[in-house]
């Protein structure tokens, strides 16, 4: 069976958080929407 679904989408989101976090005050994306603060409130 395939993964898939919103189980899936959640795991990889927090993996995209943690790789992000990890980047440390080298991670400055143009959008505020993908700041780290912005993607734990969407989070949860």
């Amino acid at each position: 069976m395939a993964e898939t679904g919103h189980a899936k989408n959640v795991e990889n989101w927090q993996k995209m958080i943690v790789a992000c976090t990890g980047f440390g005050g080298d991670y400055k994306p143009p959008n505020t929407d993908l700041t780290v603060a912005s993607m734990n409130n969407a989070a949860g």
